[in-house]
């Protein structure tokens, strides 16, 4: 079947079909619906830049921290070389063991400097001698360290406090839209219903093609009307080509959930069980195309009855 609509999406259609259109109370939720999904959305995204942002900020604090710690390692390694260097002259018998304990403390210099020279040179054609530097240098540099420290974990608390505000926030909104979405379903079920009341083939004497296609339509709306998941989607994108999507989308997810109770059931007793309520499935979209010149979008679907 392909349906072409001018200037009016399905979606308002639908809800034509259930006269919610008229119902000033849907009206005010389909706007609230609307500013809440679009005030979520930002929260979304910026707690997900805020955790990049921790994520970098606790990476930055922990190369500080081993940057640090090399920087003690060698200040006390400065330390015990300038304490052998006074006992030699002494040391007598003990002259060899020095001279031993001096080479591998040179040699431990060389790859603390060398780890040091790498943690703060991204050029790697950087040639500077680390090993130059004196024990004055290494105390200004550590001090250096730890301020450049402080700043960061200023910083990380203040990203994490962001983090609880956000997500706190999230958590209040996320509670207000399901709110919201137990009032779409109360609207649509008392449209459906009184709308049932009129329209229902065995509530009409003699009901023709057209009231039986009618009644079809209605019903089709009103189980897409009353998917609070596909009627968020509608409500917050206004885009016909999203909105067909997540219709297919729900429709696959619908028929694999069908399967999947019909494997469940083959796992237990025979017991009988309640019939489910028949539903009118959710049409499957197979290609959609627009035409900018003339304002058409021609969607080609199928529709189950």
């Amino acid at each position: 079947v392909t349906l072409v609509y001018k200037n009016r999406p399905p979606f308002e259609v639908m809800i034509r079909l259930l006269g919610l259109d008229q119902n000033d109370n849907y009206r005010i939720l389909y706007v609230n619906i609307r500013e809440i999904e679009t005030e979520i959305l930002n929260l979304q995204m910026r707690l997900s830049e805020d955790r990049r942002q921790q994520q970098e900020l606790q990476m930055a604090i922990s190369q500080c921290k081993s940057a640090a710690d090399l920087v003690d390692r060698w200040i006390i390694i400065k330390d015990e070389l300038k304490k052998i260097e006074a006992e030699l002259p002494n040391a007598g018998n003990g002259l060899a063991a020095a001279k031993i304990r001096q080479k591998a403390l040179k040699d431990h210099e060389k790859e603390v400097a060398e780890a040091l020279r790498q943690h703060f040179s991204r050029d790697k054609s950087d040639t500077s001698n680390w090993l130059d530097r004196d024990r004055d240098s290494l105390v200004s540099l550590q001090i250096t360290i730890n301020q450049r420290q402080g700043q960061l974990l200023a910083a990380y608390e203040t990203c994490t406090e962001r983090c609880r505000k956000s997500e706190m926030m999230l958590v209040q909104h996320q509670n207000r839209r399901n709110e919201q979405d137990g009032a779409i379903v109360g609207i649509v079920d008392a449209a459906y219903q009184r709308i049932s009341a009129t329209l229902h083939p065995d509530r009409v004497q003699n009901p023709s093609d057209q009231t039986h296609r009618r009644w079809n339509e209605v019903q089709q709306a009103y189980r897409i009307l009353r998917n609070v998941q596909l009627h968020r989607k509608f409500v917050s994108s206004d885009s016909e080509a999203e909105f067909f999507r997540e219709m297919a989308r729900l429709q696959i997810g619908f028929v694999e959930s069908e399967k999947a109770e019909s494997q469940d059931s083959q796992l237990h007793s025979y017991a009988a069980r309640p019939e489910p309520p028949s539903q009118c499935r959710m049409p499957v979209v197979i290609e959609e195309s627009s035409d900018s010149t003339s304002r058409l979008t021609t969607v080609t679907m199928v529709i189950y009855f």
